[in-house]
């Protein structure tokens, strides 16, 4: 399914409220204190944050929702990178953003994405912010994909990485079978919440 444009940070941060919080949860339990920690952007990604914070951890969020949802903790040590806020979004992209991260290695990253298409991709809408995933996924030891069950089969104009490529997914029950046999076979570890 090919979906053109990337609706409002607002209405997605709504959309399946629920789920994410499950999907941020389990991914979050998958962190030990004491990692650096690179998070995405996206509505996922920041209730992942949300679910760090008060953890003992370094985290830089590429995304100025999750940075505040950050702040507040005294036992995180927040890192930010530079680069342009996209509108809206208020996601950092550009290439001050691609600097920092291109300059730290991140014991976990944990990626968000638009889709996942039928061809195995992740995929992004905007292409400023493809190029900061590739960045976070390429300064990595070990990656981290949040995609609740819609994503599957969704494509975007961006390819980030290939799925198979992540160390981890950790999606919802909606997601289809075929799609998650296939990581499992290709050495993934699916969790399913």
């Amino acid at each position: 399914m090919m979906r053109g444009e990337e609706l409002p940070f607002a209405m997605r941060e709504l959309d399946s409220l629920d789920t994410k919080k499950r999907i941020a949860s389990a991914a979050a339990g998958l962190i030990a204190d004491g990692e650096a920690v690179g998070l995405d952007s996206g509505t996922t990604v920041l209730e992942v944050a949300r679910a760090l914070a008060g953890r003992r951890l370094t985290a830089m969020p590429l995304s100025l929702h999750a940075a505040m949802a950050l702040a507040g903790s005294a036992s995180v040590r927040l890192m930010m990178p530079g680069g342009e806020a996209r509108p809206g979004e208020l996601a950092m992209v550009g290439p001050l953003a691609r600097a920092s991260i291109e300059a730290l290695r991140f014991d976990t990253v944990v990626l968000g994405c638009c889709g996942i298409s039928a061809d195995g991709h992740v995929m992004a809408h905007d292409l400023g912010d493809a190029a900061v995933k590739q960045a976070l996924f390429a300064a990595a030891g070990r990656r981290i994909l949040v995609a609740d069950g819609a994503k599957f089969g969704r494509s975007a104009l961006a390819v980030v990485a290939a799925v198979s490529a992540f160390d981890i997914v950790v999606t919802d029950s909606s997601a289809p079978s075929q799609p998650l046999a296939q990581l499992e076979a290709a050495a993934v570890e699916v969790r399913r919440v």
